[in-house]
């Protein structure tokens, strides 16, 4: 398979009164169609920043960014975006927040029938009919990766979409990602904070420096799925990741 997004010497800044602000220089990178890619780095190095131009909400002040060879465009290329706010439709119960993305994408007769199967994938079926406010944080981010998927997108964009869940709701969700991903073979851009995520989840693990960030590793994590974050190969992996880190948190 070959490269589906790459990016090529990319630089993004910001003006913010008479300053400019540089969030990204000089960084390229590749990611192959299908891969499983996490991208971790310092708080603030501008992560949050590359997967927006990824996806084309933002434009790289330098540089370019292709997705299937072309600019990415919202409009053409199928994004399927997963922020750490689950951002549901408050007035919208299970399955009308599902069935959002497709009222605008598929014809309307046919997406009762699909919203309710990938509820049901991710473990909601029976739920349909219950509103945000009455299910938890878990099933909120399982209602947020349904809504991204039935409208099968070609890229799925993730920013720290667990974050702010607790550690075993975490882990199964992590387990039902990889369900998920293995079952349709989407290309995942998957940011995190947490190493251990990413070394759980990814093929490969992208790690930025401190801003301006560029790109300082891309480690290849040759472990068999599922992964046992117990095992000497994967607390190597881990450590290794976090040595990377810790090098850029005290540099000078």
């Amino acid at each position: 398979m070959g490269p589906e997004i790459v990016l090529e010497s990319v630089g993004k800044t910001f003006k913010s009164g008479k300053d400019t602000i540089e969030v990204i220089r000089n960084l390229s990178l590749s990611v192959d169609d299908g891969k499983f890619l996490c991208v971790v780095g310092p708080s603030g190095c501008g992560k949050t920043t590359l997967l927006k131009l990824m996806c084309g909400l933002l434009q790289p002040s330098s540089g370019r960014v292709l997705v299937k060879g072309n600019p990415p465009d919202p409009k053409r290329n199928r994004f399927g975006v997963i922020f750490q706010e689950d951002s549901l439709l408050p007035w919208r119960n299970v399955l009308a927040n599902v069935k959002f993305g497709l009222e605008i994408t598929r014809n309307k007769t046919d997406i009762d029938d699909l919203a309710r199967e990938f509820l049901s994938l991710v473990g909601l079926k029976g739920f349909e009919e219950y509103y945000p406010h009455q299910i938890s944080g878990g099933m909120k981010k399982r209602v947020a990766i349904a809504r991204a998927m039935a409208v099968d997108p070609e890229i799925i964009l993730m920013d720290e979409p667990f974050a702010d869940l607790d550690a075993q709701t975490r882990q199964i969700l992590q387990k039902e990602l990889l369900a998920v991903w293995s079952k349709f073979n989407k290309t995942v851009i998957f940011i995190t904070h947490n190493v251990d995520e990413a070394v759980f989840l990814a093929q490969e693990i992208v790690v930025l420096t401190k801003r301006p960030a560029t790109v300082k590793a891309v480690v290849k994590v040759n472990l068999e799925y599922p992964r046992a974050r117990l095992s000497p190969p994967f607390i190597s992996y881990r450590e290794k990741i976090l040595g990377y880190l810790h090098e850029e948190i005290t540099a000078l």
